[in-house]
């Protein structure tokens, strides 16, 4: 609460808490079947992975 009002900010705040918890599922929703097929996501890591490159190329 301010005097101008009620501040909501948009983008999740540098150091927040939660920071990690929004990036890992907002990646998750953004890769969709993806995830644990060709993707793993680990808090802010990624990891791609195939079991030939034609099939990673295909993956990303």
């Amino acid at each position: 609460m301010t005097d101008k009002g009620i501040f909501t900010p948009t983008p999740v705040p540098q150091g927040s808490t939660d920071a990690a918890l929004h990036f890992q599922s907002t990646v998750e929703m953004v890769l969709g079947d993806l995830v644990n097929k060709s993707v793993i996501v680990w808090i802010d890591d990624l990891l791609v992975f195939a079991d030939t490159a034609e099939e990673l190329l295909e993956a990303i």
